[in-house]
Formats: C-alpha cells, sequence, structure tokens
C-alpha cells in the first residue's frame, strides 16, 4: 500500500492518506508503515499536534486485510498481520495524539478498525458505511478490538457490530455513534476539520494528553494480553476457519 503523509504547519496536523487503488488494503508491509509513523508521532521532539487518516481514492476508504497476501500464508505466518495490527493500535493510542478519520467510502474489517482509531470520525453521507466482518470469514474478534468497539459505539451495539457483522451506512453509524458528522461535499469538510484541528491546537497538550488516556486502559491491557498468549485467537487461523473464509472471498471476486 502507498501512504502518503503531510505535515500541516499551521496546526501542526499530520494528514496520513492511503493512497493504493483499488481497495485500500492493508499489507503486512502497510500495517507497520503505519504503526511506525504513529511511533514516531509520540516521541518527544514531535511536532504533531493531531492526526487526520483519510483515503485518496473515490468512494473508498480502506476494505480491510489484503486477503491475496494472507490466503497462501500457513496459519502461524497468518498471524504476523494481527500482531501488526494490535502494535498499530498500542502506539496510536499511546502517542495520546487526536486522531480524526474521514470515512468517505467502505471502512470494511480492518478498514473499520482503522477508522475506530480514530476520537471523531467524518462520514461521507451517501458512500461511507462500515462492518466488523470477521465473523464472516469465521474469525473471533479479537479483545482489544472488541474493547475499541465499546469506546467509538458503546456496549449497547456490540452484538449487532460483532457477531452480526451489520453493515452501517453513513446514517446509521451517525445514530449509533460510530460516526460523529456527515458531509455531502470536500469545501464543507476542509472547513470544518481545520476548524477542529485549530481548536486541538490551542488546547493545552498535558490536559489534552491526559484526557485522551482515559478509557483507553482496558484497550491497552486487551492488547498487551493477545500479545503475550495469542494461540487462542491463532487457532482460527487455519484453513478449517480464517482460510476457508479467505478462499470464499477471493473466488467471489
Amino acid at each position: 500500500m502507498t501512504i502518503v503523509t503531510k505535515l500541516i504547519a499551521q496546526t501542526q496536523t499530520l494528514e496520513i492518506t492511503l493512497a493504493s487503488a483499488p481497495a485500500n488494503l492493508l499489507t503486512l508491509a502497510a500495517l507497520k508503515q503505519l504503526g511506525d509513523i504513529f511511533e514516531s508521532c509520540s516521541q518527544k521532539d514531535s511536532l504533531v499536534r493531531s492526526v487526520v487518516i483519510k483515503s485518496a481514492l473515490p468512494n473508498v476508504f480502506c476494505m480491510g486485510l489484503d486477503p491475496m497476501e494472507l490466503l497462501p500464508l500457513a496459519a502461524k505466518d497468518r498471524a504476523a498481520h494481527f500482531r501488526e495490527l494490535c502494535r498499530l493500535i498500542q502506539v496510536a493510542i499511546s502517542a495520546s495524539l487526536p486522531i480524526i478519520c474521514i470515512v468517505n467510502g467502505p471502512a470494511m474489517a480492518g478498514g473499520a478498525v482503522l477508522a475506530s482509531l480514530a476520537h471523531y470520525r467524518f462520514f461521507q453521507a451517501q458512500a461511507a458505511k462500515f462492518s466488523f466482518s470477521e465473523s464472516k470469514v469465521f474469525l473471533p474478534v479479537p479483545g482489544f478490538v472488541q474493547e475499541l468497539i465499546k469506546r467509538a459505539a458503546g456496549v449497547q451495539h456490540l452484538f449487532e457490530i460483532i457477531v452480526m457483522a451489520k453493515n452501517y451506512d453513513a446514517k446509521a453509524a451517525l445514530s449509533c455513534g460510530f460516526a460523529h458528522d456527515l458531509y455531502d461535499n470536500e469545501t464543507d469538510l476542509e472547513l470544518k476539520i481545520a476548524d477542529l484541528c485549530s481548536k486541538i491546537f490551542r488546547l493545552d497538550r498535558q490536559v489534552l494528553k491526559a484526557t485522551l488516556l482515559q478509557g483507553s486502559a482496558e484497550i491497552l491491557q486487551r492488547a498487551q494480553e493477545f500479545l503475550l498468549s495469542p494461540e487462542a485467537f491463532e487457532a482460527f487461523l487455519g484453513d478449517d476457519f480464517f482460510g476457508k473464509g479467505l478462499k470464499q472471498i477471493t473466488q467471489a471476486k
């Protein structure tokens, strides 16, 4: 995946743009690169005050992990993708920076996880949608992702999101709290983001950091547990479960 970064000096906002047609699929290298970007943002000498994640592709945010990269791998090698996803979540949360996400199209599975990292999500009113479709490829949703979903949409929607893998359009996402605002045109969106980043820039950094870390302790704990004892999850990564689901996806294409 091609990932482009740009620092907006006026508000010290780092723009992270996903730019790999046709679906912004998350490869192992892309997960590592995203983790490295957030790790760099967490350094004491970093100028970054806020982060915006967006897509360069029309009407597509991110369709999740790359099935064609995963399918040929053995279960133990597939696990590397989920360890990197876990690391990405750890470093992004630990950086204690406000994350804004522009969901301009489908955010599916790993793409929905990426959107969940954000503290504020803009959804394109017609094209945006999200779904945690892990159950459709015979995978349990890891505990650290469940905690992310709780933070993003609340406990009351967990069953529909995780077990039923419900597909939420923009209005449904706004209703359940996963989306914070909808937009129709890019001009209005740019004005809203500029205003939001300006407000963040004026806040005290230490107060902001302490605020953002509240409610994240459980996510970090579950992520650490996953990395220390991944065996229960990795049992589902073989061809009886995840591999079977991947084959169905690739055959459908």
